[in-house]
């Protein structure tokens, strides 16, 4: 007789009841796994939130701290010989500078009295060779990359050329400061500027404060004026758009020194025109006086309004326009010996030669009426 065969059953480990150890194990790993997962998150978000914070970090910290560093290498390098590279014709005090960056051809010192109050610029200026000017837009003078850029000269500069405007432009990242050429006690504070170059030293009085579209200053005069007429008509729109009067005359002997704020659609320029041979150059700031607004919005404005004038009426620009007979622009004879002085000083000079020779001519008269 055959046995049934009865197969014996176990209980699965999934029917299975845990015991209190085995739960409270799989309560650590769960509770574990857990607090991985947040910390992972919490380490995620944090390295997000880092990464957000560093572009402005970089930007509004980093950069302007690396530029003020560079900048302030340069300060200490200006007046040093350096390695010897740069031609012994050449000023050399450029020396140290030109082994950094070859393209360096001008320094540039705009300084108040009171620097604290008002400005203090020192600054290498390059003239684009190796580089063009767009590279210095947005590099050091190091050629770092850097929104700062370094100071370039927008033409050839020429500091001894008459009727001749060199050009200094950067953006208000290193330029700011001249924003403040726009107030009268500003001006009073630094009327000047000195700029040295390779080949010559010269310091400039301010003539005026313009503000200029972008379009103007791509399109400023920034090589020599063909003809005398050009110059004097390029002066005396600046003269009637300035913020400032400052009191300072330009004749067709002197050369031009325009320094340009890049400050977006409200560029700054602040025109001057470089101290004579023989001329003092402190300046008498108590001529000059702040206008109420830029007498012309663009050189547009102005040749339109002097146009208008002379079509419509027989009236000048002088005779209608506050402020604009304060002329900035005076004529020198060439047949004069001596063109350092103004045109006014000179005339004061040939009187009082006439004067005295006058005066010579007084005893011989005096003798012959006792006679």
């Amino acid at each position: 007789m055959e046995q049934e065969f009865t197969p014996i059953t176990t209980q699965s480990d999934n029917d299975r009841k845990l015991s209190p150890k085995e739960l409270r194990k799989v309560r650590r790993h769960s509770v574990k796994a857990r607090r991985r997962r947040k910390r992972i998150i919490s380490w995620f978000l944090i390295l997000v939130l880092l990464a957000v914070a560093a572009v402005p970090a970089y930007r509004h910290l980093y950069q302007p701290w690396r530029a003020e560093s560079v900048y302030n290498t340069t300060r200490n390098l200006y007046g040093q010989v350096g390695s010897g590279k740069l031609s012994k014709e050449y000023n050399e005090y450029f020396g140290a500078l030109y082994d950094m960056n070859p393209d360096v051809y001008g320094w540039l010192i705009v300084s108040s009295d009171q620097p604290e109050n008002g400005i203090d610029l020192h600054l290498p200026v390059v003239q684009p060779k190796k580089h063009d000017t767009a590279f210095y837009q947005t590099h050091l003078f190091n050629e770092e990359s850097n929104p700062y850029g370094t100071p370039y000269f927008m033409n050839e500069c020429q500091t001894d050329q008459a009727m001749y405007n060199t050009v200094v432009c950067a953006n208000q990242l290193l330029f700011g400061d001249l924003l403040g050429y726009r107030e009268l006690d500003f001006y009073k504070n630094a009327p000047t500027m000195f700029m040295d170059t390779l080949t010559d030293t010269v310091i400039y009085k301010i003539v005026a404060v313009v503000e200029l579209s972008d379009t103007e200053v791509a399109e400023l005069p920034n090589n020599g004026f063909e003809t005398e007429t050009a110059f004097e008509t390029f002066i005396t729109q600046m003269g009637y758009r300035s913020l400032l009067y400052t009191g300072v005359k330009v004749n067709q002997f002197d050369s031009l020194l325009t320094v340009v704020c890049d400050n977006g659609p409200a560029n700054l320029a602040v025109i001057s025109r470089a101290v004579r041979p023989d001329e003092e150059y402190t300046v008498d700031t108590s001529k000059a006086y702040k206008k109420n607004m830029g007498l012309f919005d663009s050189m547009t404005d102005w040749v339109e309004t002097v146009t208008d004038l002379e079509t419509d009426t027989d009236l000048t620009v002088e005779e209608t326009v506050p402020g604009s007979s304060d002329q900035i622009f005076e004529t020198v004879d060439p047949s004069l010996p001596e063109q350092e002085g103004s045109s006014q000083e000179i005339t004061d000079e040939n009187n009082e030669d006439d004067s005295a020779n006058q005066e010579d001519s007084n005893p011989d008269e005096e003798s012959s009426d006792k006679e």
